[in-house]
């Protein structure tokens, strides 16, 4: 499918809504004017990253979203005057990148008709080498270790950071449990890592409370000297095993 973006008509907004000359435009980017009239007149090649400068100079920027499946259903909006911007894409305060993502919305999300997609997390689990995993494959933390790694264990190399699966055995744990949003963050491994010690700590405690408490020791004091209870010790705690009865 073709760009449904007019970088022609595009620069032409900006100019209006910031109320710039092709001069002024072209001085605010660091272009010649002739540069900017080439773009309007749809002559000239525009980069990715001139066309996010070109738009910032009317406060606007550049939003991926999910492909319509009737591209005819879009329609021209409305025109805007010189002192409107039109409506804010980030109005919504639920979905900025890092929040939770929710149904059908939200950073990692399946996104719907028209919906913006978000890049993967800047700050997504690295390996020990610094280097990203794979992005088409699914990491798992690295307290979920597979079970071949567990019956041959590695001790020449620090531990793991994360798991990543191939794709027929990532296949056949997607039909099960779905697919995740994103690779986890370096934030959300910590947070798990602390809710697991947490949950640990209770366990010892709830344990702790659970077992019977100790018999108070009555021994004579000449246990202590013998390391086990006399015959006539009332306690025995420690008999001891040597002795005949």
């Amino acid at each position: 499918m073709e760009s449904e973006v007019d970088v022609a008509r595009m620069v032409m907004r900006v100019r209006r809504l910031a109320d710039l000359s092709q001069r002024d435009l072209a001085a605010r980017v660091g272009l010649s004017p002739s540069t900017i009239a080439r773009i309007e007149t749809g002559q000239g090649a525009v980069s990715v990253g001139l066309f996010g400068r070109l738009l910032a100079v009317a406060g606007l920027r550049l939003l991926v979203c999910a492909a319509d499946e009737d591209p005819g259903a879009e329609r021209e909006p409305a025109r805007q005057g010189a002192g409107s911007r039109g409506s804010n894409p980030d109005a919504d305060p639920h979905w900025r990148p890092g929040s939770k993502p929710g149904p059908g919305s939200g950073p990692g999300s399946e996104p719907g008709r028209g919906e913006r997609v978000w890049p993967v997390p800047a700050d997504g689990v690295r390996d020990n080498g610094g280097r990203r995993f794979p992005a088409h494959l699914d990491v798992d933390p690295p307290d979920e270790v597979p079970a071949l790694r567990r019956l041959m264990p590695r001790y020449d190399r620090p531990p793991a950071k994360g798991w990543y699966r191939h794709r027929p055995e990532r296949d056949r744990r997607r039909a099960r449990e779905g697919t995740p949003a994103d690779h986890p963050t370096a934030a959300e491994l910590r947070a798990r890592q602390a809710r697991r010690r947490e949950n640990e700590r209770r366990l010892r405690a709830m344990l702790a409370a659970a077992a019977p408490p100790a018999p108070e020791c009555t021994c004579l004091d000449g246990c202590h000297e013998v390391a086990a209870c006399l015959p006539r010790c009332p306690c025995q705690c420690e008999p001891d095993p040597h002795r005949r009865e």
